[in-house]
């Protein structure tokens, strides 16, 4: 008896239909913060993703672009990180080489980097780290 119990509740479970909820994105707003003026490369890339993004997300919420100037991005590194809800509803497109100010020690940078999701990138972009032959560090290690 115990067994076909089970089987049977196996059956209803995984051949009814699930009922479906809301998608999260549904009705709302999901802002990119830009940390360069508008036309800018960043900016560019950021309203071209707009464009798209939002059919591509469950819900198929608005997509808008919010420009933040200055300090080389870290006004808008800083607001994505202290100030804006972490609720998937805003995105920073923000330079991604700015982690080398938190590295340095900054007082400026209000951000954890370790703590930001990376989400991806509009462009394939290689990175070189070079420095001076007469520098004590010859590794990354070292560093």
């Amino acid at each position: 008896m115990r067994i076909a119990s089970f089987i049977l509740a196996y059956l209803w479970l995984t051949c009814c239909p699930a009922s479906g909820q809301t998608p999260y994105y549904q009705g709302k707003t999901v802002t990119i913060i830009v940390g360069t003026g508008a036309g800018d490369l960043y900016d560019l890339y950021a309203r071209g993703i707009a464009l798209f993004m939002g059919k591509y997300l469950p819900g198929n919420p608005n997509i808008i672009v919010q420009n933040m100037p200055g300090a080389g991005h870290m006004i808008a590194a800083n607001y994505v990180y202290n100030v804006a809800k972490p609720d998937g509803l805003t995105m920073g497109a923000i330079n991604a080489g700015l982690y080398f100010e938190q590295l340095i020690g900054r007082a400026e940078v209000k951000f954890d980097w370790t703590k930001y999701n990376w989400i991806g990138n509009a462009t394939k972009s290689p990175q070189v780290l070079y420095m001076r032959a007469s520098s004590p560090f010859k590794t990354v290690v070292d560093v």
